[in-house]
């Protein structure tokens, strides 16, 4: 899970569980925002910042692809 995204200068962590945690990686980026009591996707579903995020990795996801045609 990436702690920051800056196209090719993007930083990461891995996380390995020993158990499966209901919604983990909701529960870590909500805490990270200072929202840790939304993490719950049936009771805040925060779809507007889901569809924000979405666009801005396709937004991301075509500029990468146009540099690498023009690679």
């Amino acid at each position: 899970m990436a702690d920051n995204y800056n196209a090719d200068m993007s930083k990461g962590l891995v996380t390995i569980l020993d158990s499966g945690i209901s919604q983990f990686f909701r529960r870590v980026i909500a805490n990270r925002l200072g929202l840790s009591e939304f993490f719950d996707y049936q009771h805040y579903p925060m779809l507007e910042m889901a569809e924000a995020s979405a666009e801005e990795l396709r937004n991301n996801l075509l500029k990468m692809q146009k540099k690498v045609s023009n690679f």
